[in-house]
């Protein structure tokens, strides 16, 4: 798939917008709430970025208002999946709000944050 929107999911104010660039490195820019609301559409961006096996991938938070709990989860699925295909993961951009929930929860290291 050419850059381009993934996944975007509304409901009254809750919105997730996620962007690959195929790469390489694979790109994946998402933008909203990473949540419970949004999880099964950043599952799919997932899915979709890593669909091509790449060997690095470029997590993009800029753009990322608010992490709970399910979206952690997301990130750490990625994690996993990036590390069972050998693929390298870099977080970027990250957010003051996506960073001190990283760093608080003790995942920074996870996703070598830049």
């Amino acid at each position: 798939m050419s850059a381009g929107i993934i996944a975007a999911m509304e409901s009254e104010s809750v919105e997730l917008v996620a962007v690959i660039d195929p790469g390489p490195p694979v790109r994946l820019a998402v933008s909203g709430d990473l949540d419970l609301a949004t999880a099964e559409q950043f599952a799919a961006a997932i899915d979709e970025a890593l669909a091509t096996e790449p060997e690095q991938v470029i997590l993009d938070l800029a753009g990322v208002a608010f992490i709970d709990s399910a979206g952690i989860k997301g990130m750490v699925k990625l994690a996993n999946r990036c590390r069972l295909m050998g693929a390298a993961l870099a977080t970027i951009n990250s957010s003051a709000q996506a960073r001190r929930v990283l760093e608080l929860t003790q995942l920074a290291d996870l996703f070598d944050l830049r």
